[in-house]
């Protein structure tokens, strides 16, 4: 299924310091599941009404990226894309909490380190890998053009566990306090 989001990881209205501005928010750590499987645990703050975008990697062309929308007050949609702007044949993320509380919505998604999905990055722990987002705080149709961009940044997912977030260029960061306990998953149609 195509979308036309390849715009969400342009390199349009490029953020000054690469660091999400408020009250926009991403953090990610390292968890083993009951049943032993590696993962990501990734944690994204957005207002109603807007979208975001994580791009895994060094190359935007053919690249991994996860790809979420707010429509209206705290209806989720978030899709595993391979850009330019293509669904992933097999979803690899799964949303797990998505409270939404005074316009904000915070949403926690997992993702295996290693999907065996060869359109997907292999995440490595305690090893710098270059990451980028994109949002879009006017809309959250993933049909529009992105207001701001971050480019170049990056993550290092340490194996203990512990939370952690971009590093820009210039080693500024941004923290996410802990998500709510609410599980859904939304789908939402373009």
């Amino acid at each position: 299924m195509k979308f036309a989001a390849a715009a969400l990881l342009s390199t349009m209205a490029i953020a000054a310091d690469n660091t999400l501005p408020s009250p926009f928010d991403f953090q990610v750590k390292y968890a083993e599941t009951k049943t032993f499987q590696k993962v990501i645990v990734m944690q994204l703050t957005m207002p109603n009404d807007s979208t975001m975008g994580i791009n895994l990697g060094e190359s935007m062309a053919g690249s991994d990226s996860i790809m979420c929308t707010v429509v209206g007050t705290g209806v989720v949609g978030c899709f595993d894309m391979t850009l330019p702007a293509e669904k992933d044949v097999k979803e690899n993320i799964l949303t797990v909490n998505v409270p939404e509380k005074e316009g904000l919505t915070k949403i926690t998604l997992t993702r295996a380190l290693e999907t065996k999905d060869e359109a997907d990055f292999v995440v490595p722990l305690d090893t710098d890998f270059t990451v980028s987002w994109t949002i879009n705080d006017k809309s959250s149709k993933l049909s529009d053009e992105p207001t701001q961009t971050g480019t170049g940044l990056k993550l290092n997912i340490p194996s203990t566990g512990e939370q952690t977030s971009f590093m820009s260029i210039n080693g500024a960061s941004s923290m996410l306090a802990s998500a709510g306990v609410a599980m859904a998953l939304l789908a939402v149609s373009f």
